[in-house]
This record gives C-alpha cells, structure tokens and sequence, in this order.
C-alpha cells in the first residue's frame, strides 16, 4: 500500500524509510526540531545529461516516470 507514496520512491532515503515505519507501526510523533530526527539531511547532488526525443514523447515520459518509481527501472 505504501510502495508509492512519496515525490520519488525509487530514491528514498534512510530518513523516508524511518518516516515510512513510523506510519506502517504507528509510532510517530510531532517533531519540533531538526535534532529530534539526526539533524537535517545533507543530500548528494544528483545531476544527469538529457535528450529530449523529437519523437514519441509520451513512451519517452512514461518510460522516466518508471525509473522514479522503481529503483530497478532503466532510463530510457
């Protein structure tokens, strides 16, 4: 039910992962500061080049909006 949730589930991180059991065991709570949680998360930052297709677009899209959602999906 919860393989999908979130802007990018195929690049989670222990921080989404935490959050995600939280929720599944109910044990959350309200955090009111970065050092409840280790401090606030310093990301890599993630660049690739991009080749828009002239043609077929729509496979080409459907094709990227899979690999952000299955870590094992393979860009187009």
């Amino acid at each position: 039910m919860l393989s999908g949730v979130g802007a990018r589930p195929a690049d989670r991180t222990a921080h989404d992962e935490r959050i995600l059991e939280h929720v599944c065991e109910g044990t959350g709570a309200i955090i009111d500061s970065q050092k409840d949680v280790a401090g606030y998360p310093d990301f890599e930052e993630t660049t690739h080049t991009l080749d828009v297709p002239d043609n077929g677009l729509d496979e080409w899209l459907a094709q990227w909006a899979r690999v952000v959602e299955d870590p094992a999906a393979s860009p187009p």
